[in-house]
């Protein structure tokens, strides 16, 4: 299984965007990821376990806007640039090494959704993650389980 976890910043180039942020304050940090998994069986008690085989992640910064028409120049600005990152992200994802292997016919739903009559994606979730979290840091066994999968992020 090929298993790449690729970061993508957003870069504005318009000095009123630059301008903007220096003004405003930033709230928090965001992680929005697009994970493709496959399901793979375990033994009968355990249940079934979703094995992520392609992650894209885009980081964001939020800015509080100091006055109605910064947020409407930072809106316009920062929709363009996602647009621009989420067509990218497509175009990419179609090359072959971003691709799991062809299952075989009896395990088709363990790589595509079914559910759909017209066509049949690739399993996938949006997740969404606060970067600076203002909580206390988690603790057992959830924390041990955040540790490793950021490990095999990084």
């Amino acid at each position: 299984n090929c298993f790449a976890a690729v970061r993508i910043s957003i870069t504005l180039y318009s000095e009123n965007w630059a301008s903007l942020v220096s003004v405003s304050v930033p709230l928090l940090g965001a992680q929005i990821s697009l994970e493709f998994f496959q399901r793979r069986p375990r033994p009968w008690p355990l249940p079934v376990e979703a094995v992520a085989w392609e992650r894209w992640i885009l980081f964001l910064d939020i800015f509080k806007a100091n006055s109605y028409d910064d947020l409407a120049r930072m809106r316009v600005s920062v929709a363009e640039s996602v647009g621009e990152i989420v067509l990218q992200v497509c175009s990419s994802i179609n090359r072959h090494q971003y691709l799991p292997k062809m299952p075989t016919k009896t395990e088709l739903s363990n790589v595509f959704d079914s559910n759909l009559p017209d066509c049949q994606p690739y399993l996938f979730k949006v997740c969404r993650a606060p970067i600076r979290p203002e909580s206390a840091p988690p603790t057992g066994f959830t924390g041990m389980r955040r540790y490793i999968r950021d490990l095999m992020i990084n």
